[in-house]
């Protein structure tokens, strides 16, 4: 007789991304957290922070700042707070969570230390179209402060393992300072 799988059996290759939602969540429930920056706050960072900037994340004619705030746009999640007093925020973009983004905030200093967007890379094309990949990609960017390497390490190792729970084919981090003081 062949014994049939509960309702509770999980792949074995969603347990790491199953462990880290549990762990997040937990820490979550656990703590009283600080109010996150506030979207205005959040876009005048990434303004100041990626002025010159242009980016492949949904636009390729838009300015960095404006494709990463529109990933910001709807269906936040709840803040989650990680070890070295990090918040770490996330939501999906208005046309739908296939791209989305994270920002890791520095509760004590209210800026934040990095950035991730699960997206499609955009190009322009040959007639002026944007073309996307078919794959995802996962682009984080630590924003250098005046941080130890220990502490940039635990932002990557943060948005990494939130890029995993969404799933990505391909990686770039990127490191950059700050543009506010």
């Amino acid at each position: 007789m062949t014994k049939r799988p509960s309702a509770f059996t999980v792949c074995a290759a969603a347990l790491p991304a199953l462990a880290f939602a549990a762990a997040l969540a937990l820490a979550a429930a656990s703590a009283h957290t600080a109010p996150l920056p506030a979207t205005s706050s959040l876009a005048r960072e990434l303004a100041a922070t990626f002025a010159h900037e242009q980016g492949d994340i949904i636009d390729p004619r838009q300015p960095l700042s404006k494709q990463l705030a529109s990933l910001f746009a709807a269906s936040p999640s709840e803040p989650l707070v990680l070890p070295g007093n990090l918040l770490l925020e996330s939501a999906c973009a208005q046309r739908g969570c296939d791209e989305r983004a994270a920002a890791v905030t520095d509760r004590a200093s209210a800026t934040i230390a990095g950035i991730a967007a699960r997206h499609f890379r955009c190009h322009l094309g040959s007639r002026g179209q944007t073309q996307c990949d078919r794959a995802p990609t996962l682009t984080i960017w630590v924003i250098r402060h005046q941080r130890s390497a220990a502490s940039e390490a635990a932002v990557v190792a943060a948005l990494k393992d939130w890029g995993r729970a969404a799933g990505y084919a391909n990686e770039d981090v990127r490191y950059i300072r700050s543009a506010l003081r």
